[in-house]
């Protein structure tokens, strides 16, 4: 269901129907959560409202106008405003809820409902899919008197991904739209998720939409959303399926400029025939990376922000990728906690105290160590687009920016340069992101260097 900007309809708490309330819920403006303006008060307690009274709520179930059943999940009585009528005084409410469920019936455990089914598509999944996707070569017969024109086209093969809990499958389907003059053809994509056990719609979200979310950025690199989410319940042969439509606030993400496909870093034609893999490899590699690459990605998908918090963010993103994918010591740790005891043997309990508060982290790999260790196996290709003193650069900026030390100031990048330096961060961060999927040398390089992103890199350094 492509989600409207206002459902209009009747409201009340879950286990109290009596008391119903017409309102309207609206899915744009706020990212975190969707609002509902009651034309009344939504407790019968209509007095005046202090602050303790605000907070969670029951359940709230809506009937709308076109019959449809709205269940909104962890709904907050978020405010109250008061206005004169032609009968007095009028109440009316604000509740805000996470999420709703739009289908034929109500889900009165809220957010406990679970589904082991849903179908949803991807924004860009289109430019993604292309050129796979295109009307490929078909029959075309006319008969004998040219009165009749035929022509047969086949649907691609839906593609399967096993993932460690449930199967996910790219599906094509077919739609057609035809007028006097014309008809136009069309392939439509989606998604379909089957999991083993019912989910419930968070644990849809974070285990799995989000992963694949943040897949697709990477790969399309720019901002990518799922939408029109059903979940799909069998019941039986009177009703064979019931589809639920998963409601969610504005996603708040800035559309920005949509690559076309030869500009994406990965396409569905570049990784048909081991989709399945690389999927399960991040699906798999996400869970323990899932820090560094928010940090990262977040960039894409999260709102404006300063160049420098942007840099910061990235040195971030480098640092604790390294920590969890590499990880290491500077020395071997039976052979350091050896030579800490050493040093405080003769000195009193405060002072051995002291000294080793001041040297606890002195097994830490230095920050030139990290970088050095990210950038070697992947040397080759990062040469292409890096600059020859990029972790002398990086270490000099990442700590003026974070100690704000006056000495580092001239050797830091600043304006401009900054700018560079974190588009070479955020394509480093993709190089080894790429490695980790299995694409690496020069495979690795002929996908990045389809990118603006890459190609404005390694024009800046001829």
């Amino acid at each position: 269901m492509t989600e409207p900007e206002a459902l209009r309809g009747m409201w009340w708490l879950a286990g109290a129907g009596r008391r119903r309330i017409p309102g309207t819920l609206t899915t744009a403006g706020s990212a975190a959560s969707l609002t509902l303006e009651l034309d009344g008060a939504v407790t019968s307690a209509a007095g005046r409202l202090s602050d303790s009274l605000l907070g969670a709520l029951p359940v709230v179930l809506g009937r709308t106008a076109d019959e449809r059943r709205v269940t909104l999940c962890d709904p907050r009585h978020s405010g109250r405003r008061t206005r004169l009528g032609k009968r007095g005084r009028v109440v009316e409410d604000t509740v805000t809820a996470r999420y709703g469920l739009v289908g034929a019936r109500h889900f009165p455990d809220g957010p406990a409902a679970a589904f082991t089914e849903f179908v949803f598509r991807t924004s860009h999944l289109e430019r993604w899919v292309a050129p796979a996707r295109m009307l490929g070569a078909g029959e075309r017969r006319v008969d004998d008197d040219a009165t009749v024109i035929t022509h047969t086209f086949k649907v691609p093969k839906a593609i399967e991904v096993s993932l460690t809990q449930g199967q996910l499958t790219l599906e094509y389907g077919w739609a057609e739209s035809s007028g006097v003059d014309e008809a136009v053809l069309r392939r439509p994509v989606s998604w379909r998720l089957q999991v083993p056990t019912p989910v419930t719609i968070d644990t849809l979200l974070t285990d799995y939409l989000w992963p694949l979310e943040m897949f697709l950025t990477f790969a399309c690199d720019c901002a990518v959303a799922a939408e029109d989410i059903r979940a799909l319940r069998h019941r039986g042969s009177v009703m064979p399926t019931e589809f639920i439509d998963v409601l969610r606030p504005g996603s708040g993400r800035p559309s920005g400029r949509v690559p076309h496909g030869f500009e994406m870093l990965l396409t569905l034609t570049d990784v048909r025939d081991r989709l399945s893999q690389i999927l399960q490899a991040w699906m798999t590699a996400f869970e323990q990376l899932r820090v560094p690459v928010n940090l990262m990605l977040g960039l894409v998908v999260g709102p404006e922000m300063y160049l420098e918090s942007r840099f910061l963010l990235l040195a971030q993103a480098l640092e604790v990728f390294h920590r969890l994918q590499i990880g290491g010591t500077a020395y071997d740790p039976a052979t350091w906690r050896g030579r800490i005891a050493r040093i405080v043997e003769p000195l009193s309990d405060s002072d051995s105290a002291w000294v080793q508060e001041k040297l606890h982290w002195s097994n830490e790999l230095t920050l030139q160590e990290r970088m050095e260790q990210l950038l070697t196996p992947v040397e080759e290709v990062a040469k292409e687009f890096l600059r020859p003193n990029y972790i002398t650069k990086f270490k000099a900026t990442r700590n003026y920016q974070t100690h704000f030390d006056p000495r580092l100031r001239t050797r830091a990048a600043n304006d401009e340069d900054l700018y560079w330096l974190t588009e070479e961060c955020f394509a480093l961060m993709q190089l080894k992101l790429l490695e980790l999927l299995g694409i690496a040398g020069p495979e690795a390089w002929s996908h990045m260097q389809r990118t603006r992103r890459v190609q404005n890199l390694v024009a800046r350094r001829t």
